[in-house]
């Protein structure tokens, strides 16, 4: 079986997470025009206003991408139900989910890698992501078809979960 590094799947799912998200949002946005959506500016306007949105949604939707590439399907109901309580917080279960400080350390990396991107008003490129992420062989590697299929699902959820946040946002005003 065909195996990758994690840390190159840390990189991907961190980048994938927002460009789903971002792109999740912009999408619903009808008062931009189509050909300004991606522009710097807005880029980085978007990101000041969904500021505080981004890190909830990041942990809830790529919660289950990283604890399935740490724990074994049969055995991560079990492993929540041990570690988590009514007063586990987010970032608790994050920590949890990466299963050790050098994994947690390279999701941050490239969590605020790709964040302070898009407040300069770009995401980042699959060529520049390759030659830039954090990398850490000492995590292993995973399956190439498991990786897909969790990058895939993470992809659905983050688009998923912007376009909830917008409709929100916008009942709200």
């Amino acid at each position: 079986m065909e195996q990758v590094n994690k840390d190159r799947v840390i990189a991907v799912a961190v980048n994938t997470f927002f460009k789903y998200f971002v792109t999740g949002i912009i999408e619903a946005d009808d008062t931009i025009p189509l050909d300004q959506r991606f522009e710097p500016a807005y880029l980085k306007r978007l990101m000041l206003e969904h500021y505080e949105q981004v890190s909830v949604a990041f942990n809830r939707e790529a919660f289950f991408t990283f604890a399935r590439m740490n724990y074994e399907d049969d055995q991560l109901e079990q492993e929540i139900r041990a570690f988590a309580s009514s007063s586990t917080d987010a970032m608790a279960l994050m920590r949890f989910a990466c299963r050790t400080q050098e994994f947690y350390d390279t999701m941050v990396s490239e969590y605020k890698r790709n964040f302070e991107l898009l407040l300069c008003g770009a995401l980042e490129t699959a060529e520049e992501q390759a030659e830039h992420y954090t990398q850490a062989p000492a995590l292993g590697t995973i399956a190439v078809q498991r990786a897909d299929l969790l990058l895939s699902s993470l992809a659905q959820h983050a688009y998923e979960a912007a376009a909830i946040q917008r409709q929100q946002s916008q009942k709200k005003t």
